[in-house]
């Protein structure tokens, strides 16, 4: 008996699936005043975990098989881009893979920070396939919402 290996697909549902589950988290967050949002584009996104640790925000991103080279991390008008760029090995020929589901494509990730992150403090790192980026908190001075009226 000849033992064959073959993938399981993942079904259409997985992309509309994750989106839903961004647009939860978005308006689950946002029910309490959240400083980050996720907005993810149509390709694939790395995954995240966002929180706030000692006064500092903090994001960790999963970019597994990527380098230091691999990654731009930029920040326009409040928005935070992770970009992971796309390579493949060539060390196995095209036509000798049996099962191909590790890839190294483009992945973005493009976070909404809040005004209560100080964005010119942002620090980033990378170890073990995952990149950390840590921002200062800074003081919002909120609004008062009594409003006193002169008696005339």
């Amino acid at each position: 008996m000849t033992k064959m290996l073959f993938p399981l697909t993942r079904t259409s549902l997985s992309t509309p699936l994750l989106d839903e589950f961004d647009k939860f988290f978005n308006e689950f967050a946002n029910s309490f005043g959240s400083t980050i949002r996720t907005q993810q584009g149509r390709n694939q996104s790395p995954r995240i975990n966002a929180y706030k640790k000692d006064g500092k925000y903090c994001i960790d991103a999963a970019v597994p098989l990527a380098s230091k080279d691999d990654l731009d991390v930029e920040i326009e008008e409040n928005l935070l881009k992770v970009i992971v760029k796309a390579h493949q090995d060539k060390e196995v020929s095209e036509n000798d893979y049996i099962i191909r589901e590790i890839s190294r494509g483009q992945m973005t990730r493009i976070l909404s920070l809040g005004e209560d992150i100080d964005v010119d403090s942002a620090k980033t790192s990378f170890k073990d396939g995952v990149l950390h980026i840590e921002f200062d908190a800074k003081k919002v001075e909120e609004e008062s919402k009594i409003k006193k009226l002169v008696i005339e």
